[in-house]
């Protein structure tokens, strides 16, 4: 008896049916039907994801009774996509390059999965792209953790081009070029032009600069477009935190808006101050952004500043999304805050007040105000982004911020307030190897120099910590505990 998978091959010709003796050969060539309930594919032939153009990696078989069913040749799909990107994919992360956006994209699993869907789409199956992920994966891995994105400061990806910040900017204003580099491991762009015509051009935007009128003064004005220069830059250098400050509706939120217009929706975040500073996962928001911008902080005293510290201070900090594993980086996100009480904090080093930047607006500014602020820098964008990037190398080239004398009165008000303990030893106290002085009276008299000036007292504890570092050191005696070195006037006195 024959087996069930043996074939007689028919042919037809002029319409009659010869088996394979006859001599008489047909273009077309059939298969006698199988008698097993599901027959083997007969046909196979090659289709494409866009039914236009030819692949080697998707086969369409076709059975007698015309089910179509696909296979994929992962091998050849995982070959031609790595012809077309640029892939990186270690232990921390895969990322591809976009070659149309001139930028790196992180964590690119989603996007990965959309090039493979979109040419397997005939055949396309969760299955059948998962399992050209995972290949695709494989054959990219290398070992090591070292990632080199954003690591070049000075890059900034615009619509039309790369602009680079100058290496040396005592002798440089840095170089523009009408195309992107993949070597550049840039994850941002600008979603703006950048005009170097007007850039070599040093002209000011003159309509923005006169909208800002009913909002801040004219220094005010210099260090505002500054710091927007320096959010296009990757670095915390200088480093600066920039404050609003202002009572009411004094356009603050307006000024916010400002800067997200020009750095862009998808390169800002919104953390507040206290979240920063307290929530561990709220530095996490701050990776890949040019700025981070809330309006209307609280007055908090914070008992900590090392974390704020290492956020402007170029370090690398340590992050987590919820349920992730957490991650390191160096965060470049400007910090931009509007307040109408200025937050305190328990470190009295120059490390934080050194950092901190003061933009008063005293002012009320109208509703046409506004427009007529929105309608100029719109209007002046290209001009605004050269004048902020102009003004930033200046910055760059004197290692600080423009600071104008309200500013420099504000941060002098603000560090008093902010370390009492020191304005109390500077104003209440004489220090003399000669003197002692009771702790318990020392900190009585604290009290009262705080209250007449309108500060927060800070407790004991912290009081001690700060103030023993004017004293030499502190002693038992008879009548109490006591300072050496010191001797405290009464606060009230004349």
């Amino acid at each position: 008896m024959k087996s069930t998978s043996d074939k007689t091959i028919l042919t037809v010709v002029n319409g009659i049916k010869k088996d394979d003796s006859s001599k008489e050969v047909s273009a077309q060539t059939f298969e006698k039907p199988s008698p097993l309930k599901h027959p083997i594919n007969s046909i196979s032939e090659s289709k494409t994801q866009n039914q236009d153009t030819k692949n080697n990696y998707i086969i369409k078989n076709v059975s007698v009774h015309g089910k179509i069913t696909y296979e994929i040749d992962n091998i050849a799909l995982v070959d031609e996509i790595c012809d077309e990107y640029k892939l990186i994919n270690n232990s921390v992360m895969t990322a591809v390059y976009d070659e149309n956006n001139g930028v790196w994209l992180q964590h690119a699993d989603a996007f990965i999965k959309s090039i493979i869907t979109k040419k397997i789409k005939p055949a396309f199956s969760i299955s059948k792209r998962n399992t050209a992920l995972e290949l695709l994966k494989d054959t990219t891995f290398s070992y090591g953790s070292d990632l080199p994105f954003n690591q070049k400061h000075n890059v900034v990806i615009f619509e039309n081009g790369t602009y680079y910040f100058p290496n040396d900017p005592e002798n440089e204003k840095g170089s523009f070029i009408e195309s992107f580099q993949p070597k550049d491991y840039s994850t941002t762009k600008i979603p703006h032009k950048f005009n170097e015509d007007l850039f070599k051009s040093d002209k000011k935007p003159t309509k923005t600069i006169e909208a800002l009128s009913p909002f801040m003064n004219e220094g005010e004005k210099e260090m505002l477009f500054q710091y927007l220069g320096s959010c296009f830059y990757k670095r915390q250098n200088p480093r600066g935190i920039l404050i609003m400050t202002g009572d009411g509706k004094n356009g603050k939120s307006r000024i916010i808006e400002m800067f997200q217009y020009f750095v862009g929706g998808e390169n800002c975040s919104t953390a507040s101050l206290k979240s920063l500073v307290e929530n561990r996962f709220a530095k996490s928001s701050l990776l890949n952004k040019h700025l981070n911008a809330c309006g209307d902080i609280d007055a908090d005293f914070f008992k900590e500043s090392a974390e704020l510290k290492g956020l402007t201070g170029g370090d690398t900090i340590f992050a987590e999304f919820k349920g992730e594993d957490g991650f390191s980086f160096e965060n470049f996100a400007r910090l931009l805050f509007s307040a109408n009480k200025l937050p305190r904090f328990k470190d009295d080093t120059e490390a934080i007040s050194t950092r901190m930047l003061f933009l008063e607006m005293p002012y009320k500014p109208t509703k046409e105000d506004v427009n007529k602020l929105v309608s100029a820098y719109k209007e002046e964008s290209e001009l605004v982004i050269t004048h902020c990037i102009n003004s930033f190398i200046e910055a760059l080239k004197n290692e600080k911020f423009t600071e104008c004398k309200r500013s420099l009165e504000i941060k002098e008000e603000w560090s008093k307030s902010s370390n009492n303990v020191s304005e109390f030893a500077n104003e209440c106290c004489e220090f003399d190897s000669k003197y002692t002085f009771p702790i318990k009276k020392t900190y009585e008299a604290y009290k009262d120099f705080c209250k007449q000036n309108g500060f927060e007292v800070c407790n004991s504890r912290t009081f001690k910590e700060r103030f023993l570092k004017f004293t030499t050191g502190e002693r038992r005696t008879k009548h109490g505990i006591v300072y050496m070195g010191v001797s405290v006037y009464d606060p009230s006195g004349e």
